[in-house]
Formats: C-alpha cells, structure tokens, sequence
C-alpha cells in the first residue's frame, strides 16, 4: 500500500474538553449529539455533549461497577454497550445510561474484555488475551435483545490477530479491527471472513482504534506515535495529523458533519479535529 501522505493536514484542532475529570479516556463513541466516553482509569461510564459539557456518569450498576472498561459500542437504536475489562464482559444500557444486563462472560472466560461492537443482526467483542473475535447472533429489540450462536475469528491473509484493541463498522456491515500488536487495520465481512489488511506508516506503530466515514475513509489511532492517520477505502494513507497535541489517543469516532473525537489517555482529555 501507499505510505505517503500530503503536506496540508485536511484535518485541524477545533477545540478539547474533559481534562481534569477524565483520566484515561479509552473507549469514545457518538450518539445523537453526545458521546459515550469509558474512562478505564477512574472505572466510569460518562455522557459528554460534543461542546463538552459533562451530563449522565455511570461507575455502578445492577451487577456491579466497572473494572477497566475498555471500549464502547453503540447499537443502532442508541443501546450504549461496554467492554468492561477485568471483569471479562460487556454491560448493555439503554440510551438513556439505564443498566440493561451482560453478555460475554462464558465466552470470555475471565479473559480480558478490550472492544465492543453491535450491529443489527450480530455483535463483535475483542477477547484481548486470546487475539479473537467473537461474534454473535443478534435477536430481539430493545431490553429484550439476546445474543447467541457465539463463533470466533482471529486469522487474516498475513498471519493472525496480536492483542487487537477496538472495532468497528463501515456503512457496509464491514468489521474493522485495530490489530495493535501488528500495527495494522484488518476488515472482515459481516460473516468473518477476511478482506483486506494495512499497515499504519511510521516507527513501531500500535494502532489502537479507527473510524469509517461515510465515504468509506478509515482515521486510524497510532497511540505509539500520537497520531491520526487517514487511509482510503484500498488502505492507501491520504494524511496523517494530530502529532502536535495529541500523546496517547486510543478512542475515536466521528459526528455526522464529520467532525473527529479522539480521546487521549496520557493527556485525560478529548480533542475535536474539524475539516480544514
């Protein structure tokens, strides 16, 4: 693939928000005008408004509290969903932060909950230590969703997973998953089945996370190097940017006027990157 990338960053930081409350913020995903932030240092949930005003905190719930949430999932009816670390499962909400119940935690098996994703007919979590994913079956609606028929994948052309960090869809159904041992982006189809790999550019990069725009552009965190970089829909980098602000980004994802919200967890803070 291309490693090059242009001169002019199409990307500039419009603003940040969250220091001083957060502390690690390592999973970040938008919704309706707000953003799901896991914090796996102070162990809280917690709803931002995209202008950083900080609104509902969830650190305990109906089975217990959270033990180094990792990464968030947003389902498409607004169902919030966290890979809680330690506790080797993933806690369902509903939109409005209200604690739903768990899955994950046979499959698992004590090992580490590290990223989360739920479609309409399947959902994907990342078992860290066993460089997997699991996907399942998807049924039901609401409060009453279920999840089974639980299958695991881990292998793309080049060899397989290394501790992957997060996942996520394209408009497609497409899964993405940030491979941080390899330091690549690999896509799977719905079903699992291998697509497409590329390398992140740079020294010794670990990616951490990444986002699919509408027109099929992956922004990818190298939390290594402390950068965003663009790649198109055929991995090849458009651009890279962020080096100036950013020290350890590991969440990321973008609104509908395509603006990006990185979270960064050595500087406990979110920065908003708009269009240049």
């Amino acid at each position: 693939m291309t490693q090059t990338a242009t001169s002019t960053p199409p990307y500039v930081l419009a603003g940040s928000f969250g220091n001083g409350t957060l502390q690690n913020p390592s999973g970040v995903r938008y919704t309706a005008g707000n953003l799901w932030i896991a914090d796996n240092d102070t162990n809280i949930l917690s709803q931002w408004t995209t202008t950083g005003t900080e609104g509902p905190a969830i650190s305990t719930f109906n089975s217990g509290s959270f033990d180094t949430p990792s990464g968030v999932g947003i389902g498409p009816d607004g169902y919030v969903y966290v890979a809680d670390g330690m506790n080797a499962r993933v806690e369902e909400f509903d939109p409005s932060g209200n604690y739903v119940g768990t899955f994950g935690s046979a499959e698992l098996g004590g090992e580490f909950a590290q990223g989360v994703a739920v479609g309409a007919a399947s959902a994907y979590l990342l078992d860290y230590s066993a460089s997997n994913v699991i996907q399942y079956a998807v049924g039901g609606t609401g409060s009453t969703k279920t999840f089974t028929s639980p299958v695991t994948f881990s292998t793309a052309s080049s060899g397989p997973l290394g501790y992957p960090y997060n996942l996520c869809f394209d408009t497609g159904g497409n899964v993405y998953v940030a491979d941080h041992g390899n330091g690549r982006i690999v896509k799977f189809d719905a079903g699992g089945n291998y697509l497409l790999s590329f390398t992140l550019p740079g020294t010794n990069p670990t990616p951490a996370d990444m986002v699919v725009d509408g027109s099929g552009n992956v922004f990818a965190l190298d939390d290594t190097n402390g950068l965003v970089v663009e790649f198109d829909g055929s991995g090849n980098v458009i651009n890279g940017f962020g080096q100036s602000v950013l020290s350890q980004p590991q969440g990321i994802d973008i609104d509908p006027l395509g603006d990006l919200y990185v979270g960064d967890v050595s500087n406990g803070t979110i920065y908003v990157f708009t269009k240049n």
